[in-house]
């Protein structure tokens, strides 16, 4: 079975999608433009495009280890403050994150939480 015959009705339901000429369905941001999202093997791959037209307080998206995380929900939990998830919002936060984090596997299990694809470079 097509895997776009399952999340294609999901995705109208849930996201107001549309679906494109290869039948692949796109999703529609808060701005209404339409966001392509490729997929592999069930995993939605997200260009550095994608992800830097998220990089605000209303929308904020981050690149840690080649994985793509909407982390819009978690600024205002973040323990020492908004000013850190905002400081990686749009931008890959490697760096960041790993030079506060890095081997905290309680920190990267709430991170994994917030996953919603891969980065394709």
């Amino acid at each position: 079975m097509n895997k776009y015959v399952i999340v294609f009705p999901l995705c109208l339901i849930l996201a107001g999608c549309t679906a494109q000429k290869n039948g692949n369905p796109s999703l529609s941001n808060s701005t209404g433009k339409i966001n392509s999202v490729e997929s592999t093997n069930n995993v939605d791959v997200y260009d550095l495009t994608q992800v830097a037209s998220a990089s605000n307080k209303e929308k904020c998206w981050s690149i840690i280890n080649n994985n793509v995380y909407d982390l819009t929900s978690y600024i205002d939990k973040h323990p020492n403050g908004p000013k850190d998830i905002l400081a990686i919002c749009g931008k890959d936060g490697t760096n960041l994150f790993d030079s506060q984090h890095i081997g905290n596997r309680k920190v990267e299990n709430i991170l994994s939480q917030y996953k919603i694809g891969t980065f394709k470079k």
